[in-house]
């Protein structure tokens, strides 16, 4: 293959503390294994995906960041919805189900936590450029119920 029609996404994972969480690392892989592809199989060639979580009082949270197309306003609730996809027709040009992000959110639920995505807005300005996807976790020093973990 002719190396100069490759393109590449670049995935960059920003971390500045260990952090520590309570759950299912099985299932939390597969979440972050859905947002990752997702912002792959949406992203422009030549782009960068950055992968990120940090920690507040309440949770640590984990944030899937790119700069394809986005997710209009009027879709952010259903796009986690069975079979639900953006455009109808990404399910054959993108070779999708609309099952990835139902999925991960009925895992991040089991988890007593929250999923949900938002503008990625650039630094520089505040142009809506992609998407961040996001779920949140119990902080390990939290007590869980075994119904939840």
């Amino acid at each position: 293959m002719d190396q100069s029609n490759r393109s590449s996404i670049i995935i960059s994972i920003l971390l500045n503390q260990e952090l520590e969480f309570v759950g299912d690392a099985d299932r939390l892989n597969q979440v972050l294994v859905n947002l990752v592809a997702n912002a792959i199989k949406f992203s422009e060639p030549d782009s960068r995906i950055v992968v990120a979580a940090s920690e507040n009082a309440d949770h640590v949270r984990v944030e899937v960041r790119d700069t394809g197309r986005g997710v209009p306003d009027h879709l952010k609730q259903s796009v986690f919805e069975r079979f639900k996809q953006v455009d109808p027709g990404d399910a054959a040009k993108r070779k999708g189900t609309g099952l990835g992000l139902a999925i991960s959110k009925a895992i991040v639920e089991k988890h007593g936590r929250a999923i949900g995505v938002e503008d990625n807005r650039s630094q520089s300005h505040d142009a809506k450029k992609g998407s961040v996807f996001w779920f949140t976790l119990p902080k390990a020093d939290e007590k869980v119920s075994a119904d939840e973990a």
